[in-house]
Order: C-alpha cells, then structure tokens, then sequence
C-alpha cells in the first residue's frame, strides 16, 4: 500500500478501498450523527422556521470545517474521563484497605503529662505514630510514651 502524492495506489483491491474509504469517513459519519442528535435537543427554543434553518445550517457549516479534526480529540477526553473513574476507583480501593488494617481508633492511647494536658497517639495514614495533646500541641517521645517532649 504505497502513496503517491497522498493518494492511494492504483494497484489496492476493491475491498481494501472500501475499507479504507469508511476508515477514513467514520470520524465525519460519527460527527454527522452528532449533529444531528443535537439538532434534535436543540431545535425546539427557536421559535420560527427561518431561525432552525438558519441555526442548522451554521451547525452545518461548523461540522464541515471543525467536526472531523474535533472527533479525535473528544475520543480522547471520554478515554481521558474513563481512565480517570478507573484510577479514583482503585484510590479509594487502596485507601480502604488501608483503613481497614490500620487499626483504626480502637488502638488509641491516652497519657495524662505532669502539665495537666492529656496527650492521644494517633496513627497516620501509613501507620506511623504521632502524639496530639488535648491543647492542640503536638509531643514526641523516643521511650514509648514514658517521656514526652514537646515539638
């Protein structure tokens, strides 16, 4: 299948010239049955008969000039879309299965400091410890929770 001058080869069997002749007319087919869909919606907020010709032969000229260079690009913001709603999907997948096994605030600890403040260990998302004092201030302990010292 060679080109000369952007036109196909002589020498290509009828059915691979049809099959290259609705290849490369699909996208405008496609744009075509848009159009008309959205003439469809569109269609009934004008009033007169001069506005829809008028509205669809505008469509029209648009769909001629923009529709078949438009076509690849709404492809590719639908797959943009789906591969988006897959990952957001398994985010949130991941994120409950690790809230599932973090466990969760059932495990919390309390200690009562010399200060009066009552400090919380808490767990981050990725299971790392950090201490929260009932003021707000944030403690840190290298002994297991015999010694606190403020960050």
């Amino acid at each position: 299948m060679s080109m000369q001058h952007g036109n196909f080869s002589p020498n290509l069997s009828v059915g691979m010239g049809i099959g290259l002749f609705f290849l490369s007319t699909t996208p405008f087919l496609c744009c075509v049955a848009y159009w008309i869909y959205y003439l469809k919606r569109h269609l009934y907020l004008f009033s007169t008969t001069g506005q829809k010709i008028g509205y669809g032969l505008f469509t029209c000229v648009m769909l001629a000039i923009l529709g078949p260079s438009i076509f690849p690009l709404l492809i590719a913001l639908i797959l943009l879309s789906i591969a988006i709603s897959i990952a957001l999907f398994l985010l949130s997948v991941v994120m409950t299965i690790i809230a599932l096994f973090d466990g969760g605030v059932s495990k919390k600890r309390r200690f009562s400091l010399d200060n009066g403040d009552e400090v919380t260990e808490k767990s981050g998302l990725f299971g790392e410890k950090y201490y929260e004092g009932r003021s707000g201030k944030s403690y840190e302990t290298n002994d297991n929770g015999r010694t606190f010292s403020e960050k």
